[in-house]
């Protein structure tokens, strides 16, 4: 492609026509984890998508699919959203005129041999910020982010560059190729049992064990062979029949899995532990000793089949899945998402911050401060932690470590006078959006939404509608939606969507998008009582909208079941308690999803196993019998 378009009379022309070329090229990039890269191509070539025939954009619909993947992804972090130019070298340097032919080589597309001027440079003249910035973003394009990282770290040393760009350049180079990083392995070991119903039985019966079924649910026979018999999650102390815990130091946590197998035919019966605390291998070898007894051979070597990142096994605490009954001492306290965001608080800043780190060269976080070199890499290692914690909600409990070890807060951006787009996208949510103009405010909310940058699109959201000056529908519209996305809980999605609703009705604005949200978090939280009329609603109100009734089908689609008679049925999940379910009436005759000529439409509320979510069946009362004959209504049928 770079060879090309050297040659080409017209950039504009010669990219129009390497549409495929950058459509593979991008491919690549992110089968080999290269989003950075990929987002700069797929971004360059948008213009020129936009500008083909209805026929030729077909053929190319990968390229705006692949960014819209990217910069709509939660779990990639804001920074590698970020698309990095090359920069100006300053006026006075003698080296100006071979710099700006290698700039000008880049303008035309010609980044391989743009990057072996910048190369060249960079050899003649070490120690220039302006060059080995551009050889960092070129490498990056040219699909080399080792070297590109290099190039990033030499940039942070120089003494010209400010702590701010070399906190920034270092952030890139971790998340690209982290230095030395601090890692827990995953260890598996097996044991061979002489026989498995009796230490199936012990292990039922045993307090510290959690019998769990998504293993076996979840194996691929045709890759691993036999599923096996049992499946138990080990607690570092009792998990059953215990008072509900007040603090996180009192909650059980998760400390490894057993799968137990059955014998088979070429292979005897045996035990097999996985688990990532290996200070804690001790005290699992006896739990496992306690349920097995004699059965129990000799284990083999621990075998190591995977890493973690240190700080993402600190931010990850498995809780024991502990049973409080209504009853129980502290009951109604037992709040188990707070003692989760405790324990993660607990081991961020009291127990990371005091740990020797292979990445600051055996120093521990509150050590490595005081160097100046270390100083900055650790700040570039919580740079991008934080970054990584958006999607768990976790990214605030960063101010407290930089505060625990003595780094200064990441800084604040307010006032009318605010350039938005001067704002790097890893500190948007820095932005006090009720300080901006309204253009500020805009540009703010569309960045925020287009690149998914929760924080930030939130905050965006809740000044527009605050905002008296801000009347366009569509704005108004991208706010609650964009406040809907960003709900903690399905309950406050729900009530969202309800006041959406409202809203956009007093000013003429589409409310569809919102029913359609609504309807989807009424089945995720298994309520089909009230996604039935909802369903209903839709179909009536919207028929003859195609695009409506496609994305109803669209999420119907996943409950529609076939019955042995020919008949199609809905059933949506519900997740009603037993006891509600006891006392729900008997099913009614299941009906089909309706169609256009049966009047109004019934569902049965049968329960689809949902991984994770409690099954049951609570079925709508009074639900009168469909017609024995049925066909499935598709939306934009005529």
């Amino acid at each position: 492609m770079s060879r090309v378009l050297e040659y080409a009379e017209s950039v504009d022309v010669a990219m129009a026509g390497l549409l495929t070329s950058i459509q593979l090229i991008a491919r690549l990039m992110l089968e080999n984890d290269d989003v950075i890269g990929a987002h700069a191509y797929l971004s360059k070539a948008i213009p020129y998508f936009f500008r083909l025939s209805q026929d030729e954009k077909e053929r190319h619909v990968e390229i705006p699919k692949m960014l819209r993947s990217i910069r709509g992804s939660s779990s990639i972090v804001p920074i590698a959203k970020q698309i990095f130019e090359p920069r100006e070298c300053p006026e006075t340097v003698v080296w100006r005129d071979d710099f700006r032919a290698a700039l000008e080589l880049f303008s035309k597309g010609v980044i391989w041999k743009a990057c072996e001027a910048f190369e060249s440079l960079a050899n003649r003249f070490p120690s220039q910020p302006s060059i080995l910035w551009n050889l960092a973003v070129l490498r990056l394009r040219l699909g080399n982010p080792h070297l590109a990282s290099l190039a990033w770290r030499a940039f942070a040393t120089l003494p010209a560059v400010s702590a701010d760009e070399a906190v920034e350049a270092l952030t890139v180079a971790e998340y690209l190729e982290p230095r030395n990083p601090d890692v827990v392995e995953l260890v598996v070991q097996e044991y061979p049992l002489s026989e498995t119903d009796r230490v199936t039985e012990r292990m039922l019966s045993d307090r510290r064990l959690v019998a769990t079924r998504d293993p076996i649910e979840d194996w691929d026979v045709e890759e691993d062979g036999p599923p096996p018999k049992a499946a138990f999650l080990i607690g570092d102390r009792p998990v059953k029949d215990i008072p509900a815990p007040k603090t996180f130091e009192e909650c059980p946590h998760l400390i490894g899995r057993i799968l137990v197998f059955g014998r088979q035919t070429d292979r005897a019966a045996r035990l097999e532990l996985t688990t990532r605390e290996s200070d804690r291998l001790p005290l699992i070898h006896s739990i496992i000793r306690d349920n097995c007894g004699d059965a129990l051979g000799m284990p083999t070597a621990l075998e190591s089949i995977g890493k973690i990142p240190l700080l993402d096994s600190l931010r990850g605490p498995a809780h024991a899945p502990v049973a409080i009954k209504a009853d129980d001492p502290g009951a109604a306290e037992f709040d188990p998402a707070k003692l989760r965001q405790e324990n993660v608080r607990h081991n961020l800043t009291e127990v990371w911050v005091n740990t020797p780190l292979r990445a600051l060269d055996g120093k521990t976080p509150r050590e490595a401060v005081n160097d100046p070199v270390q100083r900055l890499r650790l700040a570039a290692i919580i740079s991008l932690a934080a970054q990584q914690a958006i999607p768990d909600g976790q990214d605030a409990l960063f101010d407290e470590v930089r505060e625990k070890v003595g780094l200064p807060a990441e800084p604040r951006f307010s006032g009318a006078e605010l350039d938005v787009l001067s704002v790097p996208f890893y500190r948007f949510s820095r932005i006090d959006a009720h300080t901006l103009s309204d253009v500020a405010l805009n540009e703010m909310l569309v960045l925020a939404s287009d690149y998914n940058l929760r924080d930030a699109k939130r905050a965006a959201a809740f000044a527009v509608l605050d905002r008296s000056s801000i009347t366009a529908p569509a704005l108004k519209s991208i706010s609650w939606k964009s406040i809907i996305e960003t709900s903690a809980t399905l309950e406050e999605a729900i009530k969202l969507c309800d006041e959406a609703i409202l809203a956009c009705q007093k000013i003429a604005a589409p409310i569809a998008v919102f029913k359609l949200q609504k309807l989807q978090f009424l089945i995720l939280s298994g309520d089909a009582e009230g996604a039935i009329p909802l369903v209903t609603e839709l179909q009536r109100d919207y028929a003859d909208d195609k695009p409506v009734q496609a994305q109803l089908f669209s999420i119907l689609k996943p409950f529609v079941r076939r019955l042995p008679d020919g008949r199609i049925m809905l059933q949506l999940p519900s997740f009603a308690s037993p006891e509600a379910a006891a006392n729900q009436p008997a099913a009614a005759k299941p009906s089909g999803l309706w169609t256009p000529d049966q009047g109004p439409p019934v569902a049965s509320v049968a329960a689809a196993p949902i991984p994770g979510a409690a099954r049951g069946a609570s079925p709508l009362a009074g639900a009168p019998a469909a017609p024995a004959k049925s066909k499935l209504w598709i939306p934009g049928m005529d």
